[in-house]
Parts: structure tokens; sequence; C-alpha cells
């Protein structure tokens, strides 16, 4: 993952340098390999890099296009950005990287370069020369985005602490606590647990124009393409099935990182891992699961049986019940949200155990 961030005055008040730093320091844990913030006097914008296309600097941000008239920051990955490339008009590129291709395909296609991509994303584009603002969110809305208007500031980020650490007015939204106490709802509406903070719709993107005047559209509805797609027969959705399952592993396996799975021992999991170790020839792979110590709670005996059928390595990550009041803060303060389960404390372990 990356982190982003940022701030616009729809006034053309100069930006606080050290309130953008104090976004950035806020969201750091997010790029781990490089960090970046430009101004542009009234906009502010801010990145933290967690590497996965191109690991040179060509891919740092925030980005700007060559006219400098536009500038992105973005978190996520578009899976099939080489294939975007050979279809738009641009021909010089400068990195490796998917953020690339998102910047020139909006600066081609406008809004319509949502069409083209396969891949979780939340990404803010600024015009500089019309002063206008577009963000986008993925169809089922895998990366954050949340926003909010303070007096004449816009505020966004990946995570909703960048925007308090900035000066947005901390207060707790009594609706959405009452809608998470009474039926257990956390993430069923734009409304976050904090006042006036909202998160962009998955499937969603955002206008802002050079006034402040903002309007959020649709522009991906499962409802709708379900209703629409005709009705096909078993052998045809198996095929199709299959196919779609293979291209996106496909897709998946493109990084200049290594590549490995999280593995519960289940029917999903275990299939995604078997066809990743066909397709990259067993070299180097390695599972990771989460385990409890109450014993039988966890999927540490499933997975280890899978991964030795597989000849591969399972690391194992327990989360002991000693460890449950620390992982309840870390949980809660890098989710924003009331903890659901513990199983959220063990993936939270078990991530940490990868990223080490």
């Amino acid at each position: 993952m990356c982190g982003i961030a940022g701030l616009i005055n729809f006034k053309n008040k100069k930006i606080d340098l050290k309130r953008l730093e104090s976004m950035m320091d806020s969201i750091r844990h997010r790029g781990p390999n490089d960090q970046g913030i430009v101004e542009f006097s009234n906009v502010g914008l801010v990145h933290t890099r967690l590497s996965i296309f191109d690991l040179s600097m060509a891919g740092h941000q925030p980005m700007l296009s060559d006219c400098k008239q536009f500038v992105i920051v973005f978190n996520g990955e578009i899976y099939n950005w080489p294939e975007i490339r050979r279809n738009l008009k641009r021909k010089n590129w400068k990195s490796k990287t998917d953020t690339e291709t998102i910047l020139y395909a909006f600066i081609e296609k406008g809004e319509q370069c949502l069409s083209l991509f396969n891949g979780m994303f939340s990404f803010l584009i600024y015009d500089k020369k019309n002063k206008k603002i577009f963000a986008a969110r993925d169809r089922i809305g895998i990366k954050p985005f949340y926003y909010g208007k303070q007096y004449d500031d816009f505020y966004f980020g990946s995570e909703i602490k960048a925007l308090i650490s900035a000066g947005f007015k901390k207060e707790e939204n009594q609706e959405a606590i009452y809608d998470f106490l009474r039926w257990g709802l956390v993430d069923h509406s734009k409304n976050t647990f904090f006042k006036n903070i909202f998160s962009l719709k998955p499937g969603h993107f955002l206008n802002i124009d050079s006034n402040g005047v903002m309007s959020e559209k649709n522009y991906w509805n499962l409802a709708k393409i379900t209703n629409n797609n005709s009705i096909i027969n078993l052998p045809e959705a198996i095929e199709k099935y299959k196919f779609l399952l293979e291209d996106s592993i496909d897709l998946r396996l493109r990084a200049d990182v290594k590549i490995g799975s999280f593995l519960s021992g289940g029917i999903d999991s275990s299939i995604l891992t078997s066809r990743l170790v066909e397709k990259l020839d067993n070299k180097n792979i390695e599972c990771y699961t989460y385990e409890f110590d109450t014993g039988g709670a966890g999927e540490g005996q499933y997975a280890k049986e899978v991964a030795e059928s597989l000849g591969i390595t399972n690391k194992l990550s327990t989360l002991f019940s000693k460890d449950v009041p620390t992982y309840f803060e870390k949980v809660l303060w890098n989710e924003e949200m009331p903890v659901t389960s513990l199983r959220v404390l063990s993936a939270h372990k078990l991530y940490e155990k990868v990223l080490k």
C-alpha cells in the first residue's frame, strides 16, 4: 500500500508546509520506500510510497505531467497498466509504473479512463490550469479515500488521521456510533465515525471545481451489469470462471518485488496458492497463515497440510491471549473504526510478520 493526502484552499490561501508535513508523518507507515510533498500556493499534495512497479525514483510521487498542468497522488495497483499503455497516444514513457499510466490515461480520456483500469486504487489528480480536482476509488472499495471540507479547505487522505493531523476538527459521529452499537454496521455508507469526514463510495469518482463545488458520481454498478448480462449455461459458466481466475492470477503476478500468498487452508486460498506455485514453478514461494493459541480455532493445521502437499514454506503467526490488548489498540489506530473480530487482530500481526 501507499499513502496519499493533501489540502486545497478555495480562497487561494497558501498552504502551510507544516500541515502537509504533519499529514505525511501520520501516514508514513503506509510508505516506507519514499515520501514526497508538492506545493502550488493554495494546493499541497502528499505521498508515501510502497514500491511495487519500477523501484527507482522514476516512480516518485507526487508525479507531475510533462506539461506541468497535472499532478497525481495514487495508492494501489493497476494490474493491466502495460496493456493500457499500448492504446494511449503517449510514447515517451519515463517510468514503468502504473502511476504514470493513470496520469496520462486521465489526460487523454478524462473520467472515461476509469473504465480501463483493472485493479485496486484511490487517486487524486489536480489540474493546475483550471484549478479542478478529480478523485476516484476502485470498483469495490479496496483502497480507502477519506475527505472532508472545513471552512475554505478541502482535506483528503488514505487515513482519517491524516486529515486530523492537518487541523480538521475531531468530533465523533453519533449516527455512525448508533449504527454500530445497534446493528453492527461499520462501512455501510459514506459516513465515518468522525463527523463531517466521509469515505468516497466504491465505484465512484469526485469532481471539485475551482469554487469548491463537489459532485460525486457512480461509474460502476454490479447490479446493473448483472441485470444486463445474458443467461449462460453451466458449461459456459465454468469455462468463463476458469478464464477469469487464470487471468486474475496472471495479472497479479506482475511485480518487481517478491510474491507470496496468504493461505488459510480453505478452498479459495488453496486454489490460488496452487496456481501460484504452478505458474512460478515453485521458485522461493512462501505462504503465510495466522493462528490462535487456544487450539483448534485457527487455520494453521489446514494450511500446513496444503503447503506440504505443494512443497512450499508456510510461515505461521500466532496471536497469543497476552497479545490481545496490544493488538486491539494497534488495529483500532490503523482501521479508525471499531474492532469487530479477534481475527482482525490475528491478521494484523500476520501482516507485521510479512513486512519484516
